[in-house]
C-alpha cells in the first residue's frame, strides 16, 4: 500500500486505544467517521464501536465482538483474534493513549488524500469525455474542492468546562432581553425559537410564492 495514502499502524493503534480507554473514544468520535479508515475491516470495527457508544453501551473487546457477531461481520474483520490483537500493544499506562488525537489526525489526513486522488481521477476522466462540457468539468472541480474543504473542517470535542461560561452568558443575555441574544427578526415567535439573528449566521428564507418572503427579508 502507498504510505502516502494509508497508515495501517495508526488505524490499529487508534482502534486499540478506543477499545481500552473511554476517554480516547470520546476524544476520537468527533474527528473520524468509518469511511476514513482505509481497510474495510477497520471501517466495520469502528462503525460497531461508534454504534455502541451512541447507544450508551460499554465499548470493549467483548461488546464489539458481540456487535460484530450480531451483524454477521466478525469473520469478515478477522475474527475474535484480530479484534483482541488491536489492544495487545496498547494499555492505559502507555503514552500512546495520550496521543490518540495524533493517530486520528493521521488517519483523517490519509483519508483526505485518498478522496483527493479519487476526485482527481474522476475529473481527469470527465475532461477526456467529449460528452461532458467544459462548464460541467469546471463545476465538478469546484464541487470537489468544496467537499474536500468541508471534510477538513471537523473540530475536536470540547470539555463542558470550556463552553459552559459561554452558555451561561447567553442565558443571562436572553433573560435581560426577553429571550433575544442576537438581532430581532421582527417576528416574536421566531425570536423566541431562535434567539434572534446572531453574528456570523447565514439565514435562508423559504416559503411558497406570495407568502411574504421578500417583505420580511427587506
Amino acid at each position: 500500500m502507498n504510505p502516502a495514502l494509508v497508515n495501517i499502524e495508526a488505524e490499529r493503534s487508534l482502534l486499540g486505544c478506543v477499545l481500552l480507554d473511554s476517554g480516547c473514544l470520546y476524544r476520537t468520535l468527533p474527528l473520524l467517521r468509518p469511511h476514513d479508515f482505509s481497510l474495510d475491516s477497520h471501517r466495520r470495527i469502528y462503525h460497531a464501536i461508534a454504534e455502541l457508544a451512541e447507544s450508551g453501551k460499554p465499548v470493549d473487546d467483548l461488546t464489539v465482538t458481540d456487535a460484530l457477531i450480531a451483524k454477521g461481520q466478525l469473520q469478515a474483520v478477522g475474527g475474535v483474534e484480530y479484534v483482541g490483537s488491536l489492544s495487545d500493544n496498547v494499555t492505559s499506562e502507555l503514552a500512546r493513549t495520550a496521543h490518540v488525537e495524533h493517530y486520528a489526525e493521521t488517519i483523517l489526513d490519509k483519508s483526505r488524500r485518498r478522496r483527493t486522488l479519487a476526485s482527481a481521477n474522476a475529473l481527469a476522466a470527465a475532461t477526456e469525455d467529449p460528452s461532458v462540457s467544459t462548464d460541467e468539468c469546471l463545476q465538478q472541480i469546484q464541487e470537489s474542492l468544496l467537499e474536500l474543504e468541508a471534510a477538513s473542517g471537523r473540530t475536536t470535542a470540547r470539555h463542558v468546562k470550556e463552553f459552559m461560561p459561554e452558555v451561561l452568558r447567553e442565558l443571562e443575555t436572553q433573560a435581560a432581553n426577553q429571550g433575544l441574544v442576537g438581532m430581532t427578526t421582527g417576528l416574536q415567535p421566531l425570536d423566541l425559537v431562535t434567539g434572534g439573528i446572531r453574528r456570523g449566521e447565514l439565514w435562508t428564507i423559504g416559503a411558497l410564492p406570495g407568502r411574504g418572503k421578500t417583505a420580511w427579508g427587506v
